[in-house]
């Protein structure tokens, strides 16, 4: 009973505490529970667990063990023995036979045999020689003009003997024959006209050559070189000309400045000397003595060379000449460009086989000089481009004493040869450039054009063109057919005749074009054929004053080789 009654006290105090929130404004619903109590209530609240530590990160990184340890090894012995080795075999095309004969044989227009015979070793790396036999000639005529047969028979020899370590001999001569004839007038205007006999002109010369220079590939030790020319020039009017030549020098890689580790230091000499003799022109003994020093050296892509030319002109008195000789070099790109700009001079003596050479229709008694560049400024470049283009170009300035030019002699009653005009101060300009396009062995072509400007004190550039060109091609196909063309141009030129009253006037002598083609054809490699086609524009050009060219000719013939 008395449990009851305490309940029902507990009621009584919790009941009123339980209604309170029933009767605040609240959206709850009516809660209502049922408990029955068994046992007196003791509320208990029962001890924590506490952590007794703080917590903490633990480093898992573990420590390195160092070990120490030795080997202890003991070398057993063993013995080999290499087998050789056998060369490479290289696998290609195998080496072409080399015939030592070569026969070519033809005939053409205005009556024109030629033959050509050569003589080659085959391949050796000690020994070199040949043999060269020629004729060419032509009797045709030239309408309105004297008879313009000439002639050419030629023997010559070559000879090369070399060696790795001591020195390389060689020797060249041989003996030629020229005849030509003085056809620059017209008969018509003689009574008799000359015969071919008259005018009949004829040229032998004989020449040796012979020298030595040291083969070492060591450009620490003495390199060296020396030559000996001889020439005999005679024609048919008995003038006559002996020619020595003597020429040398000396070289060494040195380091003499600090400017560079590559240095180079020489001399070259020479010595000229000259004894003709002409039915209008006395004996005379003539030279000339040179003596070069140079110094080059080469620093990354520039290269210099420093030197200066001393040169005596001995006749019958003696003359020294000094002359600056330096040229600088700049590879911009190695194998692809380079720059250059030189100075230097020359004292020359003018010949008698130089003058036949260029115009074989000078008179046996023109005079003779010496030829002084003065000084000679130039500057260019060469260039390749692709490995399929090589330019190359030229600019240079000189001041000349005794230019010589080519004019009618008047003296002659047919006025149908040339004397020589000397200029005591000319200034030469001159223009070079060269444009070549090649395409592996089967294809090539070059375009060359020459410019030149003579600025003379009281003569005109007599038989000179103020600019020439010419464009050439060649093209093989097969090693069967080969086709080689060429375009030559020349400028129009300056000459000598007489005017009314006899007055001498100058004249213009008409530009030249001049194209010529050539086909060969291989039947095998022992018999071919060719032919060749001259001026095929048909234009009678002059080379010379009343010196005009045959118009177009044409020449076929066979080739043979054994």
């Amino acid at each position: 009973m008395k449990v009851h009654k305490k309940i029902k006290l507990i009621y009584t105090l919790i009941l009123p505490a339980w209604l309170i929130p029933a009767v605040c404004p609240a959206q709850q619903q009516p809660y209502s529970e049922e408990v029955t109590v068994i046992a007196a209530f003791k509320p208990v609240i029962p001890d924590a667990n506490k952590i007794s530590f703080n917590p903490r990160i633990e480093d898992t990184i573990l420590p390195k063990p160092q070990f120490r340890y030795t080997i202890a090894s003991t070398p057993y012995p063993t013995t080999y023995k290499p087998e050789p080795i056998e060369a490479a075999k290289m696998a290609g095309e195998p080496i072409r036979k080399l015939h030592e004969n070569l026969l070519k044989l033809g005939f053409g227009t205005y009556m024109t045999p030629y033959a050509d015979y050569f003589f080659n070793s085959t391949r050796s790396r000690s020994l070199a020689y040949g043999v060269n036999a020629k004729h060419l000639s032509s009797s045709g005529k030239i309408s309105g003009y004297g008879f313009p047969g000439y002639s050419e028979n030629k023997l010559s020899f070559f000879a090369k003997k070399f060696s790795e370590k001591k020195h390389n001999l060689f020797a060249d001569g041989g003996l030629a024959r020229k005849v030509v004839h003085y056809y620059g007038y017209h008969p018509e205007d003689y009574n008799p006209a000359p015969d071919k006999d008259d005018i009949r002109q004829r040229f032998i010369l004989a020449n040796l050559n012979t020298g030595i220079s040291s083969a070492s590939p060591d450009s620490s030790r003495l390199a060296y070189s020396a030559r000996l020319n001889t020439a005999l020039l005679t024609d048919k009017y008995k003038s006559r000309e002996t020619h020595v030549a003597l020429n040398g020098g000396i070289e060494r890689s040195d380091q003499l400045l600090k400017f560079s580790k590559t240095q180079r230091w020489g001399i070259q000499t020479a010595i000229d000397y000259f004894n003709d003799k002409a039915e209008n022109r006395h004996a005379s003994g003539r030279a000339v003595i040179a003596i070069k020093p140079f110094l080059s050296a080469k620093r990354n892509a520039l290269q210099l060379r420093a030197g200066f030319n001393t040169s005596i002109e001995a006749d019958s008195t003696a003359h020294l000449h000094l002359y600056p000789d330096i040229e600088a070099r700049a590879n911009l790109l190695p194998e692809r460009l380079t720059l250059y700009f030189g100075l230097n001079g020359k004292l020359e003596r003018n010949s008698y086989r130089m003058f036949t050479e260029e115009n074989p229709f000078v008179d046996p008694g023109i005079p003779l000089s010496f030829k002084n560049t003065r000084i000679n400024v130039y500057g260019g470049f060469n260039a390749n481009l692709f490995d399929l283009f090589d330019l190359f170009f030229e600019l240079s300035r000189s001041q000349v004493e005794n230019q010589y030019f080519y004019v009618n002699d008047f003296s002659d009653s047919l006025n149908n040869k040339f004397t020589l005009l000397y200029d005591d101060n000319c200034d030469v300009f001159k223009l070079t450039s060269e444009l070549a396009w090649h395409y592996s062995d089967r294809f090539r072509m070059a375009y060359r054009i020459h410019m030149h400007q003579y600025f003379t004190s009281d003569v005109l550039p007599w038989h000179i063109s103020d600019y020439n060109m010419s464009l050439t091609l060649a093209y093989n196909i097969r090693d069967k057919l080969l086709f080689d063309a060429a375009l030559l141009y020349y400028d129009r030129m300056y000459a000598i005749q007489y005017g009314p009253g006899g007055a001498i006037e100058s004249k213009y002598l008409r530009d030249r074009l001049d194209l010529n083609l050539g086909i060969e054809y291989r039947y095998s490699e022992l018999i071919g054929a060719f032919i060749r086609l001259n001026n095929l524009a048909n234009i009678q050009y002059y080379y010379w004053n009343e010196y005009p060219a045959q118009k177009m000719n044409a020449m076929a013939g066979l080739s043979f080789s054994f």
